[in-house]
């Protein structure tokens, strides 16, 4: 049987549209997430390269108040513009640009060199950062400790790209309900601190120190993650965790 011709035009081409904004969404939906970020980039910025840049706003690990990491690293925002960003935990402490201080900054926990998730509900997030001297001798503390609390309370972060055909930066992955995240270390290897010092970029003499996270999600507690791979592409959601009862489908689109 042939299809009989649009007699519409416009509302054909209409929904031609809707139905490719929505296929994009769900495929990348389907897809695992596989990010690295340039760590460099968050502390000395290069106008003349646009990587991408990616910051631990937030962890918290153990139940207790010693497990919490200060937000102790002043780094570099690309979207100076806080109605710009979605991810209320970094733009409510973006630091507008001022006279003294022409680039926008924000006060983070890590800056990200990697990122992974499988993509299922039940995989863990996978996150190498680098943070302070002060934040890694207390997290290698607590690597060293026999851990009878392997609990995160709170993890956060936000992931920004450049669109180097539009000439514009823009959110790329984070959290977006809960914006802050709790979980399990992922087993023994959910927390590895390395003490040696890594310059923040060749030539400066300013370190700071690595730390793998693999942080699987809580029991019966679901989280929503956004992702898009372009400032005009179809944001996509999908979720992290499962609440018992329901089924593991990909979360609404946006």
């Amino acid at each position: 049987m042939k299809l009989a011709a649009c007699l519409i035009p416009a509302i054909c081409l209409t929904a031609g549209a809707l139905l490719f904004t929505m296929t994009k969404a769900n495929a990348f939906a389907d897809v695992p997430v596989n990010i690295v970020c340039a760590k460099e980039t968050g502390f000395i910025m290069d106008p003349n390269q646009h990587k991408r840049v990616g910051y631990v706003t937030s962890l918290s690990l153990g139940s207790t108040q010693g497990g919490k990491m200060n937000a102790d690293l002043h780094v570099f925002a690309p979207l100076a513009n806080k109605a710009l960003i979605t991810y209320a935990p970094f733009s409510s402490v973006l630091q507008s640009p001022t006279a003294q201080t022409p680039v926008a900054l924000a006060p983070v926990v890590g800056a990200i060199s990697s990122l992974t998730w499988k993509g299922g509900v039940g995989d863990p997030i996978n996150i190498t950062m680098f943070v302070s001297q002060a934040n890694a001798t207390q997290l290698k503390a607590m690597q060293q400790a026999t851990l009878t609390n392997t609990k995160v309370t709170s993890l956060g972060w936000w992931i920004a790209d450049y669109d180097q055909e539009k000439k514009v930066w823009f959110e790329e992955f984070f959290p977006k309900a809960p914006a802050l995240l709790s979980g399990q270390l992922a087993g023994s290897a959910g927390l590895n601190v390395k003490l040696t010092g890594a310059p923040v970029k060749d030539g400066i003499d300013v370190m700071v120190y690595q730390v793998d996270l693999s942080i699987a999600p809580a029991a019966n507690q679901e989280a929503t993650l956004q992702y898009a791979n372009s400032p005009t592409a179809a944001k996509a959601a999908k979720s992290w965790g499962l609440v018992v009862g329901t089924l593991a489908t990909p979360a609404p689109k946006k």
